[in-house]
Formats: C-alpha cells, sequence, structure tokens
C-alpha cells in the first residue's frame, strides 16, 4: 500500500451513489485509498496487520496479487452495540449512508468467503462486540446473500441478537443508494 495515498477525488464513489459525507466519515478514514491507477482500494486485515485489498472501479473488481483475503472494516469505537456484514465494501458504505445509527462497525469479504474468514474472522470480530450486540447478515437478497448468511449465522451466540436484513429481491444496498429499489 506504499504507492496508495488518500483518494484525490471520490468521483467514481460518488458516480454509484456515495455521498461525500458518508466517503468522509471518520469511520472510514484510511478505509477507502486511491492507486497510481485512479483504482479505489480497500485494504484488507487480520491480526498481524495488512493483508491484501479489494480493487474497484469502472468496469473493473479485483483483489491484490498474492494478498490474503480477510476483512475490510470500518474504524470501531467502543459504544458500538451493532456489527454489519457485508458482500463489499461498496455494500458496506451503501448501508451506512442508509442506516447508520452512529454505534455500528461494518466489515466485508471482498465478494466470497473461505475457510480463514468463516472459522476466524467471523466468529473473532463477533466475539469483540459486547453482549447483547446486534450482529446483522446485510448480504444481497440472492442465493449467493443466503449463503453467506447461511456461513454467518452458525457463529453468532444466543450472547448477540441475529438479524437478517436485506435489500429488495436480486439487488444490493449500492443499488438500494443508487435508486434501483422499488
Amino acid at each position: 500500500l506504499a504507492s496508495c495515498r488518500k483518494p484525490s477525488s471520490w468521483d467514481y464513489l460518488q458516480s454509484r451513489g456515495l455521498t461525500v459525507d458518508t466517503l468522509c466519515s471518520s469511520r472510514f478514514a484510511d478505509r477507502i485509498l486511491e492507486d497510481r491507477r485512479g483504482n479505489m482500494i480497500f485494504p484488507h486485515s487480520d491480526r498481524e496487520g495488512f493483508c491484501g485489498y479489494e480493487i474497484k472501479n469502472r468496469g473493473f473488481t479485483g483483489f491484490a496479487s498474492g494478498g490474503l483475503k480477510s476483512v475490510w472494516h470500518s474504524h470501531t469505537k467502543p459504544t458500538d452495540k451493532r456489527l454489519v456484514f457485508c458482500e463489499v465494501a461498496i455494500d458496506a458504505l451503501s448501508y451506512f449512508q442508509l442506516h447508520d445509527d452512529g454505534h455500528t462497525r461494518y466489515m466485508s469479504f471482498g465478494g466470497s468467503m473461505n475457510d480463514y474468514q468463516r472459522d476466524t474472522v467471523i466468529p473473532q470480530a463477533i466475539l469483540r462486540m459486547p453482549p447483547g450486540s446486534t450482529i446483522v447478515s446485510a448480504f444481497d437478497n440472492d442465493k449467493a446473500g443466503d449463503a453467506f448468511c447461511e456461513l454467518v449465522t452458525p457463529h453468532i451466540t444466543p450472547d448477540y441478537v441475529n438479524y437478517r436484513h436485506t435489500p429488495p429481491p436480486e439487488l444490493d444496498w449500492n443499488d438500494v443508494v443508487q435508486g434501483d429499489s422499488v
């Protein structure tokens, strides 16, 4: 990430319906970067720190070659009472824009989930939430979203509230932000 910087322009993300207020929220400081080609970079981290990154731009989606898919996440606050899991960072930003209450953490898996994410990242993220917190599976309202939900749900113990929140059928949260909902 040495060649990445704070985005010089939010044009791509704004074209996806995200507002400057969302993009500049302290929740996401240094969680959205830009590479020298103008691609948006969403860094993933694990216990050791930075381990890979999602890459997004018009007509292009990728993941860092040789990187480990772990989790892209927002900053946390001690007052957080809700954790929202999404498929990709843009959906997490969209969910924030639509539903943030000021006490919510956001995480995404980069479009697919591996064993490490399922068996290690999800349980650890949930356990870092105070008992009584709400764990939200905010995945797409399609078969892939259902499959993600089935991978998260077994890790939500009775100490937490399990909540599935979906956009309209066959849409994701960014579609809703862009006005594609019914």
